[in-house]
């Protein structure tokens, strides 16, 4: 766990250093808050769940460091374990120098012969990777809490991990707040909610094959292939900062 200089900022007077953008979830097939209100929940979220989802997404933007992967092939020894949170020069942003926000998309993306791929991607921004739910219209009698943003297979999800040999065998691990039920004919899908180090998230998991065995596990945020496995998508953890 890396220590960060103590720092104080008065910001957006809302948590952050600028406005989130606020979201209508209520047309989706999933969606949960950091804290754990989902669809699934019924009722309404009490004030407790709003402000500790707050806390996390405060805790996510401002905290982490970097975020663990486990992806990996055996055919390409293509790998990767972590995202560091980046900014667009490629250096490391500590928090106190979050106060003007960043806007870039922490990745790393390793490629081999004939197209393999393997790639991983970290969204925290406030326009993009973290927002404000609503279920309705944008009222503040709809907001549910804080949330990260869509699951996008065909697109950029908050946190992705994505593997392929540059044959036939690919791999993918992607979670975020909310999201439409993912269909796919030639993979093996899995989708559900799940908590990774207590913050709350919807994960889509796919892995394609024909002939193999593949496993999605989504408790696990982990898509591999073969047994044992040759090939691992999987999204591990968060480490934040400490304060000195």
């Amino acid at each position: 766990m890396p220590t960060a200089k103590n720092f104080s900022t008065l910001g957006a007077f809302n948590g952050f250093s600028s406005c989130l953008e606020r979201v209508d979830i209520s047309g989706y097939d999933y969606w949960i808050t950091l804290s754990g209100y989902s669809k699934d929940s019924g009722g309404v979220p009490t004030k407790k769940s709003k402000n500790d989802s707050l806390k996390l997404a405060m805790k996510l933007f401002w905290n982490t460091y970097r975020v663990e992967f486990y992806s990996f092939d055996t055919l390409t020894l293509l790998d990767i374990d972590e995202v560091l949170i980046e900014g667009d020069t490629g250096a490391e942003i500590e928090p106190r120098n979050r106060v003007c926000g960043y806007g870039s998309l922490s990745s790393v993306v390793k490629l081999g012969d004939s197209g393999a791929t393997t790639a991983a991607s970290v969204d925290l921004t406030l326009d993009k990777g973290l927002v404000m739910m609503y279920d309705g219209s944008v009222i503040e009698s709809n907001f549910i809490g804080y949330g990260m943003a869509r699951v996008d297979p065909f697109g950029v999800s908050p946190l992705e991990s994505y593997v392929y040999d540059g044959i036939v065998a690919d791999s993918l691990s992607i979670a975020g707040g909310y999201g439409y039920t993912y269909v796919d004919a030639t993979s093996d899908v899995e989708q559900g909610y799940t908590t990774l180090d207590d913050v709350n998230l919807f994960f889509i998991g796919a892995a394609a094959l024909i002939g193999a065995e593949t496993t999605v596990d989504v408790e696990e945020l982990s898509t591999s292939i073969g047994s044992p496995a040759f090939q691992v998508s999987q999204i591990v953890g968060f480490d934040f900062y400490a304060y000195d």
